[in-house]
């Protein structure tokens, strides 16, 4: 784990499966739905999968951007590479997923970590010289495409803090 100081934050790496969890935990907190997404697709590597029924030893530790999850059975292709998809013979239901943009926060960042894969920076094992940084936290949120990047993130922000998201064009059929 790389610690990088910066006035008023602090900046860790974490390997990319640390950051794995997260996600796959947010996106089963679907109301109403008892099922757990079971299975992720990325572009890391070039193509990476896992599953809870066949986990992939492979750890990654950069930025690679979901490209498909499974949920209840089905694969749902996210559109960040769905020629990808089709290339390496998976079946997947065409789908069109974002990140949320936020679009503003207000709180204290004194403790927020921003979370990177291991060889973001391009140095195995250690700090690079000057660490990553970035003007806007939140842009560790929504990089990658369309959003999806799982090599970086953000851990330790305090309970109060608050974020106000941007949604637009939203189809209220189809929620729930």
């Amino acid at each position: 784990m790389n610690q990088y100081p910066i006035t008023g934050q602090r900046i860790r790496a974490f390997a990319a499966s640390h950051l794995l969890l997260p996600l796959m935990a947010c996106i089963t907190c679907l109301p109403g739905k008892t099922q757990a997404v079971t299975g992720i697709v990325t572009d890391y590597g070039g193509f990476w999968k896992t599953s809870t029924s066949s986990v992939n030893p492979v750890k990654p530790d950069n930025s690679h951007n979901l490209l498909a999850f499974t949920w209840n059975g089905t694969q749902y292709a996210t559109g960040a590479n769905n020629p990808l998809l089709t290339a390496r013979g998976e079946s997947f239901v065409n789908s069109d997923w974002w990140s949320m943009n936020i679009f503003s926060y207000t709180g204290s960042l004194t403790d927020a970590l921003i979370a990177l894969g291991q060889m973001y920076d391009g140095v195995d094992n250690g700090a690079s010289v000057p660490p990553p940084s970035n003007a806007n936290f939140t842009d560790y949120l929504r990089d990658g495409i369309k959003g999806l990047d799982l090599g970086t993130g953000i851990s330790n922000l305090p309970a109060n803090n608050s974020f106000t998201f941007y949604a637009h064009s939203l189809n209220v059929a189809r929620i729930g």
